[in-house]
């Protein structure tokens, strides 16, 4: 049996609108009834709940041999990659079939494009110029201390970044140039001994040391 033009007219406008989710399952509770929208409806009620934004596409499709239920793909935001960073969706029937018993179990899982996840960071860091960072924190020497001090002034509102503890200062201060960090935190032994902290100005290179409460006043 072939399909009339109205049916035609009617994929084709299914498959073709990939901007009104509403729209779409308004359309298939139409024509299948509301049983068999209900656990996209309930996705959608809770992807809501999380303020998680997701179009509805009819006409995607993947891995018909072992998806059972709703499938996915994830796609970066504000990106010139169009290609999906990840994708998966329910397979009830996959463990059963691996176990041999023909049960199913309640499965869902993904996969991640590492290639185009890639792809995408390195092109955002080519544009990223300028940060929100405040300071960036780079131990000598002192990493638990490091970590301490990062966790005290983000617990105060000041935004900071800490130095790979496997990068050398020389490093870090490259690092705070390229991404016009405004200010350099350095913890070692010293600061640690004087419970003061050098801060570099990157723009003046002038120095300073400051303690730790007018530190966040400093930085805030």
């Amino acid at each position: 049996n072939g399909l009339d033009k109205k049916m035609i007219d009617s994929l084709l406008m299914l498959t073709e609108d990939k901007s009104s989710t509403k729209k779409n399952l308004e359309f298939l509770k139409k024509e299948l009834g509301d049983e068999p929208v209900k656990e996209i409806e309930s996705l959608f009620d809770y992807l809501n709940l999380m303020n998680t934004k997701v179009s509805f596409i009819p006409s995607l499709a993947r891995g018909l041999a072992y998806y059972t239920g709703t499938v996915y793909e994830v796609f970066a935001k504000d990106s010139e990659i169009k290609s999906s960073i990840a994708a998966g969706g329910r397979y009830d029937k996959m463990i059963g079939d691996f176990v041999r018993n023909n049960q199913e179990y309640p499965a869902v899982g993904l996969s991640f494009g590492v290639d185009v996840i890639f792809e995408v960071v390195k092109r955002k860091t080519q544009a990223l110029k300028k940060t929100t960072v405040k300071a960036l924190l780079i131990s000598i020497k002192t990493n638990s201390e490091t970590l301490k001090l990062a966790e005290f002034l983000r617990e105060n509102n000041v935004s900071v970044e800490i130095n790979s503890f496997n990068k050398n200062i020389s490093k870090g201060l490259e690092y705070a140039s390229a991404y016009e960090i405004l200010f350099v935190v350095f913890i070692g032994e010293n600061e640690l001994n004087e419970e003061k902290y050098k801060i570099r100005d990157m723009l003046s290179g002038k120095e300073q040391l400051v303690d730790k409460q007018k530190l966040v006043k400093f930085l805030g």
